[in-house]
């Protein structure tokens, strides 16, 4: 692999010196990935070491080199653990291709793995809407939203963590408690709960968008279906929903609570409830739609230069998309503000999409599926004949080109839920 007309001691640490760039990148992106400095500093020497074996930036690394040094250090034997952490470590480098179409080389870079970047988690997605489906009930489905007004979001942004989980919490309790109640549907509902802080143009916006069962589960353990396109009154939602959270955070937090404007307390919050559809294909494009939505995506930002951003939003009320020019710090923190606190759950399941209660679910399809056969409704079909999310082709940034081939590949890091 490497010259051996090189000396090994100056020529190394000359290429390593010349790529310092990409070992900069390399800890920072570390530093990112939450990694503690002793780790940051194994996987460091890890990559070292194949550089000195392979005389290859890791940017530049082939499969077959890779196979080739790890096979090398198998002979050696090496200390336990030694070949994940280097596959570990080269899964912050990237693929190379080519573009058939202009010759130019395109980077695709490894996950960051982060939440809200808008390049991560294609793959995830899939794997997990898959997960998901095969959960869900052959019903009608309902799109419940719930908006805070604009004299509590200073209180949300300010204590995000707490406010954040008392708006997903007060809402889904809500909406259960009146979807047990018999005047309306008598019973209990399942819940899928999505928290959005932004809107288009990145302002903030805090809202919960909920996937709501249309039916639910009696006293008697029998499958209660409601009616054609009703679920619950939107207007006692909202109300039950303001003086649950009026008084759950003046009981929490009466020093926080004084600080709100009383008008909040009188004022109409915005709930909406839409009859989403019927069936798993229904639900997937619910999921993909919301669950993985992040303030911004790669398709949206238009060009950058030294001072400005350029990128397009969608203005609701004119149903037309605007182009939006603004300075990058701004643009910055228009996006942080909509970075969750670490360790928040920004999907959470409630009523009998509780994981206390997932074991029923496949016996809950089935009650649902003979109701059907016996009152002579048609029964909804559940197969799952299709990905929950369509594969997109990589396309090139310089001509937009489908067409690129593999140069290099690098291993990949273990998928994980969302």
């Amino acid at each position: 692999m490497k010259d051996k007309n090189m000396s090994p001691n100056s020529s190394t640490s000359t290429f390593i010196s010349d790529t310092n760039h990409l070992k900069a990148q390399f800890l920072a992106d570390m530093e990112l990935a939450g990694l503690a400095s002793a780790s940051r500093r194994t996987y460091l020497d890890a990559v070292e070491q194949l550089i000195k074996y392979t005389w290859c930036s890791p940017a530049e690394l082939t499969e077959s080199q890779v196979s080739h040094y790890l096979l090398e250090r198998h002979r050696q034997n090496p200390a336990k653990g030694t070949f994940k952490v280097v596959r570990f470590a080269l899964r912050f480098f990237f693929h190379l291709y080519q573009c058939d179409q202009c010759g130019k080389k395109v980077y695709v870079y490894h996950a960051c793995r982060n939440r809200h970047c808008p390049a991560c988690h294609r793959d995830q997605i899939r794997t997990w809407l898959q997960q998901r489906t095969a959960e869900l009930l052959p019903c009608d489905y309902f799109h419940v939203t719930v908006t805070i007004p604009e004299t509590l979001r200073g209180v949300f942004r300010s204590h995000q963590k707490q406010m954040y989980s008392l708006l997903m919490k007060t809402a889904s309790e809500s909406l259960i408690q009146l979807a047990d109640d018999p005047k309306h549907l008598g019973g209990r509902v399942g819940i899928l709960a999505v928290l959005h802080t932004w809107t288009s143009n990145l302002t903030y916006h805090p809202h919960v968008h909920m996937l709501v069962t249309g039916g639910g589960v009696n006293g008697e353990g029998q499958w209660v279906s409601c009616k054609p396109g009703y679920l619950v009154p939107v207007k006692a939602l909202s109300r039950l929903i303001r003086g649950k959270v009026a008084a759950r955070l003046k009981k929490a937090d009466p020093d926080l609570y004084r600080t709100v404007d009383p008008a909040t307390w009188s004022t109409d919050w915005v709930v909406h409830s839409l009859h989403y559809g019927q069936g798993k294909d229904v639900v997937r494009q619910y999921l993909a739609r919301y669950v993985f939505r992040i303030a911004i995506t790669n398709h949206r930002l238009i060009s950058m230069d030294q001072t400005h951003v350029t990128f397009r939003y969608k203005d609701r009320k004119g149903g037309r998309w605007v182009t939006s020019r603004i300075e990058g710090g701004e643009f910055i923190r228009r996006f942080l503000q909509h970075v969750l606190p670490k360790g928040f759950h920004k999907v959470r399941y409630y009523g009998i999409w509780h994981s206390s209660n997932r074991t029923h679910v496949s016996t809950l399809a089935g009650a649902i599926g003979l109701a059907a056969i016996l009152s002579g409704r048609p029964l909804i079909k559940t197969e799952n004949d299709g990905p929950a999310v369509a594969a997109k082709p990589l396309k090139c940034p310089h001509c937009g080109s489908s067409e690129l081939v593999l140069l290099e590949k690098l291993p990949r890091p273990r998928s994980r839920s969302p």
